[in-house]
């Protein structure tokens, strides 16, 4: 896929590889692009505390409890341009 800005393809990317009856599990503070994908591809949108693993895990355990079938996608970003916070993508 060819785009031809980044706001984009982060919307491109999700909501051409999920299906609606997937789920996404997301950064409570995702960009712009990546909430409108999400949302455009399913609602099936769960969010966990910022920044933090632990939440992440929570919640893939729910969701997957909840819905063992379906696909699973884990958003986050390599760096959060607002406030310049990374997260720890080795341990995701």
């Amino acid at each position: 896929m060819l785009f031809s800005a980044g706001w984009m393809a982060g919307f491109g990317a999700i909501k051409g590889l999920i299906k609606s009856n997937d789920h996404i599990v997301m950064d409570d503070l995702s960009h712009n692009c990546l909430i409108e994908g999400a949302r455009a591809a399913t609602n099936n949108i769960h969010k966990f505390k910022h920044l933090c693993n632990k939440s992440v895990e929570e919640t893939l355990i729910k969701v997957r409890k909840e819905n063992p079938n379906n696909g699973i996608m884990v958003i986050t970003e390599g760096l959060f341009s607002m406030d310049a916070d990374t997260c720890d993508l080795n341990e995701i």
